[in-house]
């Protein structure tokens, strides 16, 4: 109809945003608080994570001549050698995205650290396949292979390896090993407190515990594959992977305005941190493969 007073009459705001923000959907940090970590040493990017040797005892009969050099008498260490590596990140933000938006510098560095975090942690979801062992699902994901898995760890790690274990599988094969005690016809998992994977999860991908603290299982995303297998692995929290990194990333940032042609007026934020992830005993480690 003509004649009438439409909204596209009236000055309005045109940008109006909610007080709310959705987070951004990037998987969180998961792996890096299960495996045992050390601060980055201060002069040096190398650092040995070392290894205990052992001495073997033997039975002496009476009057028998016992050779000291036989074997099992000499002590050794050994290590495994971490060099630290740089993640970097780095972001140019313009002046008028300052001025005219909400974005402050105090969440552009808290995105920049996020995003190191984030980076640390594809290292170690990486070197989740860099173990010697593994057990292989007929297909989906099963709660008897993951046990199988546990039973790996626990046998070569013969007593050291004591204590409650972490499993880290994708988000496909988490969902499998719910759908397998939920369908399960053992009366074990009809006790809340030994199946606990069927509460749901929280933030940092625990989705909960197998047994009364025999496994602690988590989910992420990116895991290595092999084959047509995705693989998660079971280890020990302590003796499985070790880690060393920077207490704190260190940030910066410089201003690019100026009248060389090559940038406008912005300022540029960059966030860089060192660490490096091995595996430290690998039979402390057990791969989880699984169909992709």
């Amino acid at each position: 109809m003509a004649n009438e007073t439409e909204v596209s009459n009236i000055i309005h705001p045109t940008d109006v945003v909610s007080d709310a923000i959705s987070a951004a959907l990037v998987q969180a940090v998961v792996v890096a608080p299960l495996v045992y970590s050390e601060d980055l040493p201060a002069e040096t990017k190398v650092k040995l994570f070392r290894k205990k040797g052992s001495l073997t005892a033997e039975e002496v009969n009476e009057s028998a001549a016992y050779a000291v050099d036989a074997a099992g008498n000499e002590y050794s260490e050994s290590s495994v050698t971490a060099t630290a590596v740089k993640l970097a990140a780095a972001c140019i933000v313009t002046v008028e995205a300052l001025r005219f938006s909400r974005l402050t510098e105090a969440e552009l560095y808290a995105e920049l650290g996020s995003s190191l975090g984030r980076d640390w942690d594809d290292e170690l979801v990486a070197a989740l396949d860099d173990g010697t062992n593994y057990v292989t699902c007929t297909a989906g994901a099963a709660m008897d292979k993951l046990l199988e898995a546990e039973y790996t760890v626990r046998r070569y790690t013969v007593g050291v390896g004591d204590g409650t274990l972490n499993a880290v599988v994708n988000y496909k094969a988490a969902h499998e090993l719910q759908k397998d005690v939920l369908q399960s016809s053992a009366a074990v998992f009809t006790n809340p407190n030994t199946a606990t994977i069927l509460r749901g999860s929280t933030p940092n991908g625990f989705v909960g515990t197998i047994g009364n603290g025999m496994l602690n299982l988590y989910r992420t995303d990116g895991v290595p594959t092999t084959g047509s297998d995705d693989v998660g692995c079971v280890f020990h929290p302590q003796l499985a992977f070790a880690t060393m990194a920077d207490t704190t990333p260190a940030f910066n940032k410089r201003w690019l305005g100026g009248t060389d042609g090559t940038r406008g007026f912005a300022t540029e934020y960059t966030a860089h941190m060192f660490c490096d992830v091995v595996v430290w005993n690998d039979y402390a480690t057990c791969e989880f493969r699984s169909d992709t």
